[in-house]
Formats: structure tokens, sequence, C-alpha cells
């Protein structure tokens, strides 16, 4: 049985495919398996990864495109390890990321998930560090997080192509939610660190990319299935900083839905938001007008692409 499942979810990446791949297979630790689960692309993307002859990788196809969420669900179910991995089909992990991973469950056995740092990647000519809600951690440490919901009420401390988890956490907390086409990943995130501590390691492991095809953009946002975060409100009870968490991720989706024109989505949000749970910027922009808002998107767009990143956390 191999040590790890590397579950990799493809559709129309065939810009991408073949350098994910890569990355796997020059890992310094190869006790793993790769399991690709082809959405249906209309693309050269399976044919790319057909073209990866190892024994390693198995390719399963779904009749019918299913989402993101299934096919992460697909792959899980198939995997044999009991450590399972997420690479997006677009993203890379530096040749040392499953080495990493292996220390951590060593340090720390009992973690149900176990995290590293990433990059964002937009173009050959920018890669930006992530900025990160991580008092007391040193570079290159690793510990378990005290609370995964402070921590992330900045950026994400890690992204789905840098994380490992336990599949007994799945079995207790259940799979990804095929019903949600957009923030998936918080729905999860919420059910698992609830009940799960997060071994991290604060290093860059991975590649994340940003700018690629299939990617989220306002003028479809109106077409998207969110989670509803009101369901979440009793673990807010028991543990505060769950509540923080959901509304730093309220803000961002009313913020998403207001520049899309979204009035009704916007304001539900919005009123359902604790704003003492904001920073100070985020309470203007909340309240802004659109052209305003889409303004600051711009000049933050600008900074972007000369390596500044502009942020609205603090």
């Amino acid at each position: 049985m191999p040590f790890f499942s590397i579950v990799i979810p493809l559709y129309n990446k065939e810009t991408f495919v073949e350098n994910t791949l890569k990355s796997i297979l020059s890992q310094s630790f190869s006790d793993y398996e790769i399991i690709i689960i082809d959405d249906c692309s209309t693309d050269g993307s399976l044919a790319i990864a057909k073209k990866f002859e190892d024994e390693k990788i198995r390719i399963i196809k779904h009749s019918i495109n299913k989402g993101l969420s299934a096919s992460r669900n697909t792959g899980i179910e198939h995997a044999k390890a009991d450590y399972i991995a997420f690479l997006d089909a677009d993203d890379l992990w530096k040749p040392f990321f499953l080495e990493k991973i292996s220390e951590l469950i060593q340090k720390f056995p009992n973690a149900g998930m176990y995290g590293t740092d990433y990059e964002e990647f937009y173009s050959e000519d920018l890669v930006l560090d992530t900025q990160k809600n991580l008092e007391g951690f040193k570079k290159n440490e690793m510990k378990i997080v005290d609370d995964f919901f402070i921590s992330n009420s900045h950026q994400l401390i890690f992204c789905f192509s840098s994380v490992v988890i336990k599949k007994e956490v799945f079995k207790a907390v259940g799979l990804f939610d095929e019903s949600i086409t957009l923030g998936e990943d918080v729905d999860f995130n919420i059910r698992a660190n609830f009940e799960y501590p997060l071994a991290y390691y604060n290093g860059v492991c991975a590649r994340y990319t940003i700018f690629s095809e299939n990617q989220i953009t306002n003028s479809n946002i109106n077409t998207k299935t969110i989670t509803d975060f009101n369901k979440y409100e009793i673990l807010a009870k028991k543990k505060p900083s769950v509540k923080q968490y959901l509304d730093v991720n309220r803000y961002f989706l009313a913020m998403d839905y207001k520049v899309a024109g979204n009035k009704s989505v916007y304001r539900k949000m919005a009123s359902e938001i604790d704003q003492n749970n904001l920073s100070k910027k985020q309470v203007v922009l909340l309240k802004a007008p659109i052209l305003f808002v889409k303004w600051v998107r711009k000049i933050k767009q600008l900074f972007l692409q000369k390596g500044v990143r502009l942020t609205s956390f603090s």
C-alpha cells in the first residue's frame, strides 16, 4: 500500500498538466500513487496525462462532467493510502513537498491535516508570497496551528494543493459537498478543522496558479452555488473564532456579488456580518458605492502587476 494517494482533478488544463505531473514524479519522497480524475475534459488534457507511462498513475474518467468536489470525492473513494494529497492540474509541488509532509506526520501523528505554505503564481515574471496571520511561527518551523480559524482570517495559510489529509478525517466529517460550486474548500475546512488539529510547515512547498483557465470571474459568480454559512453558527457558539472566519468569508463573497451587480445576495450576506470581525478597510469597502469598489480593485490590480500586494486585512 502506498504511503500517499495523490488526487488530481483534471478538466481542460492542457497547458499545465504536464508540468503538474512532472512536479510529482520528481518528488524526493517516492512512496505514492497518483489518481487522475478526468472530468470530461474537452481539450488535450487527458491525452497529455496518458503519455505518462508510469505504474504509479491511475486514470479514472467521469462519464459526465461533475465538477471539482465530485472529482476530489472520486479520488478519495479510490485512494489506497491512509494519507490523501490533492494537487490541482495547474499547480506545482516543490521537489520536497511530500518529504516535508512525511516529516510533519512523523512529528505530529495525531494531527488530522498536514499543510505547508505556498506561493502564488500569476506569470513567469510575477510570483508572490502569501500574507498570512501566523503569529508565533518562525520561518521553516513545524508545529501545530493553535487556531486554524484565527490563522486564516487573512490569506489562507495553505491551499488545497499544499495540504494532505488523513483518510479517517473524511470518514468522520464527510467528503466535499458536491452541491457547492463556489467555496467548497471553505465548507470542508470548517468541518475538518473544527474537529482535527492541523500540523503546519511554514515554508513554501507548492505553487498555486492564480491566472488560469476555468477560474471564477465576477461575471459568472451569479451562476454558482455557495455554502450556507448560517448552518455553522452553532459551531461559532462553541468556538468564537469560527464566527470571525465565517464573517471574513462572507465579506469577500459579498464584495464579489456587489461587483457582479447582485444586490439582493450582497445585502443579505452583508447583513449577516458582525463588522467587529472585519478590518476598518473592509468595513469601509463593504459600505462603499460599487463604482468606488471597482476603482479600488483596478488600482489593486495595477499594483499587483508591479509585484506590490495591497490588501484590506489591516
